[in-house]
């Protein structure tokens, strides 16, 4: 009897190893890995939608939807950032040290898009069919875009990044420096 017990004890066990190494348990499983990847695209993105900006997160919300590394100039101070509608737009404040202008960071911000874009910067819409701009619509020069004096810069231009196209926005006046950058579904 104590034999017979024994046998049904380690059949159980080898029954229940099975079914724990097969997912068993009544427990079902998924054949396919959407589910773990739509988590893992989630938890990459978590944190880095406009609507989630804030103090601690702005450069790398900025990077991830526009393509853009920003920081603080030398002597520049970050004051606010906020996403108006939390859907396609950005604004970024920053304070000038004493005696800077925006000019420069103005300069450094054309040329980073200008590089990252595939179109260059210019003023007018892309022809989407086309994937193409128009050659009076490519301003090739911060000087084409800045509309101010040494002193006060503003400047409007689009690039596009990701196949959407992004209006920026800076202007720098007296001691305040305002980044804006929209995206413009095609």
């Amino acid at each position: 009897m104590t034999r017979v017990k024994f046998k049904n004890s380690v059949i159980a066990l080898a029954i229940g190893l099975f079914a724990v190494s097969c997912g068993g348990g009544g427990s079902k499983q998924s054949s396919g890995s959407a589910t773990t990847e739509t988590k893992t695209e989630k938890a990459a993105t978590k944190g880095t939608e406009l609507k989630d900006v804030d103090e601690k997160n702005w450069q790398s919300v900025v990077k991830a939807n526009f393509g853009i590394d920003i920081a603080v100039p030398a002597g520049w101070t970050f004051k606010s950032v906020k996403s108006p509608n939390g859907v396609n737009n950005i604004i970024i404040a920053m304070t000038l040290g004493e005696g800077t202008t925006g000019k420069a960071e103005g300069k450094r911000l054309f040329e980073a898009t200008k590089s990252l874009s595939p179109h260059g910067n210019y003023k007018g819409k892309v022809d989407w069919e086309a994937e193409t701009v128009s050659a009076s619509d490519v301003v090739n020069n911060f000087s084409e875009v800045d509309a101010f004096t040494d002193s006060d810069v503003s400047a409007t231009w689009n690039f596009t990044f990701n196949s959407k196209m992004i209006m920026v926005n800076f202007a720098a006046m007296g001691n305040v420096a305002e980044y804006a950058f929209t995206i413009n579904e095609r």
